[in-house]
């Protein structure tokens, strides 16, 4: 029983947004850039413009604009937080959206999905169970968010986007219950886990500037904590009041509350339904927002029956899904590897203590190997977690009428490895030379992989540099009790002073007890030494290894795990291991983008993938496979690659624009100067507080007025304060990754003659104006930059050889699909596909729809429409435009090449972001690239064709960035680099808006005219009157 197909509002949602599924949705968005176009609105918002959109594109906008506002929010008040990825912009659009119908007609959105709940129950019978919606379920809303993926930056704009709706719907009371007369919440809760939960997110509220305090600090002064977010943990809300430590009767804190809760389904059977109704009780005249990263997993540890009824409820609340296998499929986070050793006898634990040392130590010799670029991706040092099957504060535990310690076992391998060199020495000679006891079914040896850089290293020598770079020498293991912190045990080697270790639980006593019992260590008093765990996130911490248990999985957020140790856990703890593991996965990456480098645009070192990757070791960890079913039942993709197949007869003079030999322009250096692109910023309806229905209304209403201001106008600059239009600028600089761009504070009033503004509201509104003036100065920042970029980039392009071989001069063409499975049912269809080289390159439909061009320089080109919805392809498929264009030109060429004999057409379909780019900063990757060669005269023409909609292109779409591209692009090919090799550059946007939609006095040009003056072609599809001429023939 999966949760996917169950979630019937986020499919409601979907099919607002004219997709069926989020797959469908996401394609294309998820290549967009992050951050605001020149016009406030987002990059995203173009691609949510289709055919089957059932919103009024008006609202849309308003919608995107409430979003981005609450990224600059954000932004500026964390500088953790360069902009929303793109997973983090449609949860805020889905909320954006659902808010706004519920507080403008709560009774036409429940006859809406009610409606849609029907239509799904007549068409999938496994749906026929799901009881239909009421009011009440409205105001409950689920998140179902990978562990990594930003929850909390979500929940800090949530509770913005609540109380703006609180504010502004026409319904407020909807929020309410309907009941209330002053729409107003008499709280706002903060429910989590655990005090370190708790904790933690007392940080994050004071990362994001909003006012928050534990409860019961609150109740304790009310009214100096009156607008304070309140957090409290779950077992401290009860019926009633208890003399057993902090209690909270439910009656104090009423029913119309806003709250938040955070991993809240803790336990099972009546402790889970407790929690649940407790939760219920506070939010019971008001809203529940409810956020995990594992629904799913606490629905599969329940029994038969409560299964059904979870997945039913959650499936009607969970309102947008991002877990962990969309997360993982969109490159984010590292990769993992996983070795367990089920069933295993006592003495085979070193083996694997060993060989997870092993592998621990290759990451951060690599890691101490490239310390210097290691920054640039974010990656700290690396760090080894063990965790043990005692989940509970104690680090000893009873199985089978034995007293146990898993804890105990690592420190006693600690101690054997450190003192023990011929012991140890003659394990990892075995592990270096492949005899390692870890076999798969064939023999073959599971650490061979990971251990093959060092195959030919001594194990001596290897022991040796190990002691010295990880422990920091040979000898005794000795285990201190940190007195200055709770539930502290550091360990280092005697004569040291540098900790290495560090044991984290919350009963030292007993462990400490049991050590010396089984004469495992003798635990010494440490009086002097403060906590190290407070410390461990820091770049010059010692520590390395890191021992202990639940701990791990809440109120620790930590970037620097590499590897991980798991010894007898996870027996029906389906839930903490996938927190545990979601901690292991986290990852900063290149420019915090979070993700992996090789789903990053460019080249990047082979040494990062062991430094991108979680390794993970367990010991008689029946998880292991429960986790991987987990993630399957709930249609984690399984992979397929299958490369494309390149032209048999690939020419080989056919050239691509390439900057020479280790040029790029983050080599340059600019200065920020006047002599910049003109700005037009249209702040008119976009910034209206008109919401829900009046939305359309007042756009419209709006459109006639306003008023443009040159910004250097005395009226306009004297009200602008220009330190903080600087420091607005160097903000920007840095989120944007603008080093080698240079501002003197000294041009600020010079640059306001390049910007006008055109708004609808009075000068008076000064804060507007300094924030509509900032973002005009932030817009002509990216402006220069691109200008100059391409200007620079020009100067250093040359003409580089396109191959299906690496070979020096030469642009690689290696395409490989990865198709990703979310269904099994149709895994051995897909197999069957790409296993038959003739069958894949061949044209074909669903489930994977294929298009084979001769023209085309690899065989086949994936095709969106009719694709199944449980595949999704990376690189994306083709969408229904970019398909019209190649038909329209292909089919024209098949009609008329003979008339051409000397000349020889070839196409490629280019890939986003890692493809052939130009001008980064322009965001420049052309979908298709066509060659037209001519064996007579030797010319070759290089033509780019963008098929793109111009009617979002505001204020004028002649001076849009993929416009000036194209005009730099064809400057490029008057160069002598490109001239001498008898090579014309040219390049066209095909569009199918009508003329009088696009923005910018376009109408009334004549279309040839737009062709050769703007690099624009206007064509309906199957209008080929363009063809000839553009192929210059």
């Amino acid at each position: 029983m999966t949760l996917e197909r169950n979630l019937v509002r986020s499919r409601w949602l979907l099919n607002r947004l004219g997709v069926n599924s989020f797959t469908e949705l996401k394609t294309g968005i998820e290549t967009a850039p992050e951050g605001p176009r020149g016009d406030g609105h987002s990059h995203f918002l173009g691609h949510l413009d289709r055919a089957g959109l059932r919103i009024d594109w008006n609202r849309l906008e308003a919608y995107d604009l409430r979003v981005m506002e609450l990224e600059r929010e954000l932004t500026r008040a964390r500088h953790d937080v360069i902009g929303f990825k793109y997973f983090q912009y449609l949860a805020l659009l889905f909320t954006e959206l659902w808010l706004d119908e519920l507080t403008a007609d709560p009774a036409a959105l429940l006859s809406s999905l009610n409606s849609w709940l029907t239509q799904l129950r007549h068409d999938e019978p496994a749906l026929a169970g799901v009881p239909d919606f009421d009011a009440a379920e409205l105001r409950r809303l689920a998140f179902f968010m990978a562990t990594g993926s930003g929850k909390t930056l979500l929940m800090h704009a949530h509770i913005r986007q609540v109380q703006h709706y609180l504010r502004v719907g026409t319904h407020r009371s909807a929020l309410l219950g309907g009941q209330a007369s002053e729409a107003a919440f008499d709280n706002i809760l903060l429910i989590t886990p655990g005090p370190g939960l708790s904790a933690q997110h007392l940080n994050e509220f004071i990362e994001s500037h909003i006012p928050a305090v534990h409860l019961s600090e609150a109740l304790d002064d009310p009214q100096r904590y009156a607008d304070h977010i309140r957090i409290v943990e779950i077992h401290k809300l009860v019926e009633r009041a208890t003399g057993d430590g902090v209690s909270i009767p439910l009656g104090e804190l009423g029913g119309r509350n806003l709250v938040l809760v955070d991993e809240g389904h803790k336990g099972t059977g009546s402790e889970a339904q407790t929690w649940k109704n407790r939760q219920r009780a506070v939010s019971a005249e008001g809203m529940l927002l409810e956020y995990s990263a594992t629904f799913a997993q606490a629905i599969a540890a329940a029994g038969r029956r409560e299964q059904e009824s979870l997945v039913a409820e959650y499936g009607k609340a969970i309102l947008f899904d991002y877990s962990y296998r969309w997360f993982y499929g969109d490159g984010f986070g590292k990769d993992f590897r996983v070795l367990n050793i089920s069933k295993a006898a006592q003495d085979r634990a070193n083996d694997l203590l060993l060989a997870g040392l092993l592998v621990f130590y290759r990451q951060w010799r690599t890691y101490l190997d490239h310390a210097d670029e290691a920054p640039t991706y974010n990656l700290a040092p690396p760090l080894w977690v063990f965790v043990g099957s005692s989940v509970n504060a104690s680090a000893v535990y009873s199985a089978g009428g034995e007293r146990k310690s898993d804890v105990a076992t690592v420190i006693a391998f600690l101690k054997r490895f450190l003192a023990d060199r011929d012991w140890a020495t003659r394990i990892l000679d075995r592990l270096l030379s492949g005899k390692s006891v870890f076999t798969d079914n064939a023999g073959n040896d599971l650490l061979a992989e990971r251990l093959k850089a060092w195959k030919r290293r001594k194990a001596t020598g290897l022991y040796d540099e190990i002691c010295k770079q990880l422990f920091g020498g040979q000898g005794t293991l000795e285990a201190w009790a940190i007195k200055g912190a709770d539930g502290e045990l550091g360990l280092k080697v005697a004569g040291s002073n540098v900790w290495f270790g560090l044991v984290n639980i919350g009963d030292v006593a007993t462990l400490k007890k049991y050590l010396h019992e089984h004469n495992v260590i003798e635990v010494q008093d440490d009086q002097l030494t403060g906590g190290l765990f407070k410390d461990i996130e820091r770049v010059d911490s010692p520590i390395k290894l890191l021992i202990g248990a639940r701990k791990f999985t809440e109120g620790w957020s930590s970037w620097r795990v590499s590897s991980m140790g798991l010894l007898n856990m996870g027996r029906g703890e389906g839930s903490l291991v996938i927190q545990l593991f979601g901690r292991g996965v986290r990852l900063k990456g290149r420019e915090m983008s979070l993700k992996r480098s090789s789903h990053l645009p460019g080249e990047h070192p082979d040494w990062l993938e062991d430094l991108e990757r979680l390794e993970i070791f367990g010991w008689n960890g029946d998880y292991i496979a429960r986790f991987r079913a987990i993630l399957e039942n709930e249609g984690f993709a399984r992979t397929i690659e299958a490369p494309a197949i390149p032209m048999k007869s690939l020419p080989k003079g056919l050239y691509v624009p390439h900057p020479k030999a280790g040029y790029t322009t983050t080599q340059e250096t600019w200065l920020l100067t006047t002599d910049g692109p003109e700005v037009y910023i249209d702040r008119r309806p976009k910034v209206s507080t008109a919401t829900g229905r009046d939305i359309a209304q007042a756009i419209s209403t709006a459109a006639a007025s306003g008023q443009e201001y040159r910004l250097d106008q005395e009226e306009i600059a004297s009200k602008l304060d220009h330190e903080a239009l600087y420091l607005a600028l160097i903000d920007h600089k840095q989120r944007r990754s603008h080093d080698n761009l240079f501002i003197d504070k000294a041009v600020i009033p010079s640059l306001l003659e390049n910007c006008t503004l055109r708004i609808d509201y009075p000068l008076t509104d000064s804060k507007r104006l300094q924030r509509d003036a900032e973002m005009a100065l932030c817009t002509y920042v990216d402006r220069f930059l691109a200008r100059a970029e391409r200007k620079a980039e020009n100067a250093m392009l040359a003409p580089a050889k396109l191959s299906t071989q690496e070979a020096p001069g030469s642009y690689l063409l290696q395409p490989t699909y990865e198709i990703r499975i979310h269904d099994q049912g149709i895994e051995r269809q897909i197999q069957e596909i790409v296993s038959n080289r003739n069958n894949f390159e061949t044209s074909g439909g669903s489930p994977l729809p294929r298009l084979h061009i001769d023209q085309h320089l690899y065989q086949p080109l994936v095709s969106e429409t009719g694709i199944n919805d449980n595949i999704s392809v990376s690189p994306a498929p083709l969408k229904p435009s970019e398909t019209a264009l190649l038909m329209t030109l292909t089919n024209w060429w098949s009609a008329h090449h003979k008339h051409y004999p000397d000349i020889r057409l070839y196409i490629l379909r280019n890939l986003p972001r890692i493809g052939i780019g130009l001008y980064q900063r322009s965001g420049f990757y052309p979908d298709f690239i066509v060659w037209v060669t001519c064996q007579r005269t030797k010319q070759q023409r290089i033509l780019l064709l963008e098929p793109h909609g111009l009617h979002h292109e505001t204020p004028n779409a002649l001076e849009s960035d993929k416009v000036k591209a194209l005009a730099a692009f064809r400057d490029l090919g008057k160069t002598k680099a490109f001239s001498k090799k008898n090579i014309v550059l040219d390049g066209y946007i095909i569009s199918e808006t009508p003329i009088d939609q696009i923005p910018g006095g376009v109408d009334g040009k004549p279309r040839e005219k737009l062709a050769e003056d703007h690099a624009v072609i206007l064509s309906k599809p199957n209008d080929d009157w363009w063809i000839q001429s553009v192929l210059g023939l």
